[in-house]
């Protein structure tokens, strides 16, 4: 279970949001449609479990719509998945989430990355039941200056976070995953898409130290699982300056 929430854009957000309110419709995006399914696997694994169904009473699953690539709930929303590209007539959301929306060894193709951002500005962005209130989160390896998020980001109107995949100074962020000799490793190997190349125009980077704080460890509600209790962290709201400095981007911008 720890391994799911530990995709946080596709998984562990859409449940915290319909958890919290069963009504919003989401549309989630990934690159390719297998990815996609299996985040909407992972995403309905999470909600289904007796914990998550004590902790937000509230959340039903509609029997009416409970398929690999959509769920909805009692109250009218629901999680819908689909890949960049894909067909969205006649579809609404709420919150829209993209996911990596562009494979990696695509992010040198010219015609690729174009036709991502023309899908993104013409198709998927005109999907909001309610433009106004609109929300829609980016969340992307850095691979090219003109990415999805390098081209909204000159666009203007966002929220951007970057997490460098070596830390720089301060911005210590342990990933039991990777080790610095695998990254080092990495870098040499695709030096274009390394951790410390600067794939933006801004040269001011972010520190993250400064939107994490620390909080008491703080027990799952079912208590110790597989010998770990769960932790809670939060995120400090803050105002972010634009940059498109690192490899790792979260973009959040409201419609």
């Amino acid at each position: 279970m720890s391994a799911l929430l530990l995709s946080p854009a596709p998984v562990a957000f859409p449940a915290w949001i319909l958890g919290r309110d069963p009504s919003k419709k989401m549309i989630c995006v990934s690159y390719a449609q297998p990815l996609a399914v299996k985040h909407a696997n992972d995403f309905r694994t999470v909600v289904n479990t007796a914990w998550y169904r004590s902790m937000f009473p509230t959340f039903k699953v509609s029997p009416r719509k409970n398929t690999e690539n959509e769920l909805q709930t009692t109250l009218g929303g629901g999680r819908l998945a689909t890949s960049t590209g894909g067909q969205l007539t006649g579809r609404g959301g709420d919150i829209i989430i993209i996911d990596d929306p562009l494979k990696a060894d695509e992010a040198h193709s010219e015609s690729a990355r174009n036709r991502c951002a023309d899908w993104v500005r013409t198709t998927l962005m005109s999907r909001f039941d309610n433009p106004a209130a609109g929300a829609v989160v980016l969340v992307m390896q850095r691979l090219h200056v003109d990415d999805l998020a390098g081209v909204l980001l000159e666009t203007g109107g966002w929220e951007h976070l970057n997490l460098s995949a070596i830390a720089e100074q301060d911005e210590r962020v342990q990933d039991k995953c990777k080790s610095l000799a695998r990254s080092q490793a990495w870098r040499l190997a695709a030096p274009r898409a390394s951790g410390t190349r600067r794939t933006g125009r801004s040269k001011a980077p972010i520190r993250i130290a400064q939107f994490f704080r620390a909080v008491p460890t703080i027990p799952c509600p079912t208590g110790r699982q597989h010998g770990q209790e769960g932790v809670v962290s939060r995120l400090r709201s803050t105002s972010v300056r634009p940059s498109v400095d690192d490899h790792r981007s979260k973009l959040g911008h409201r419609a």
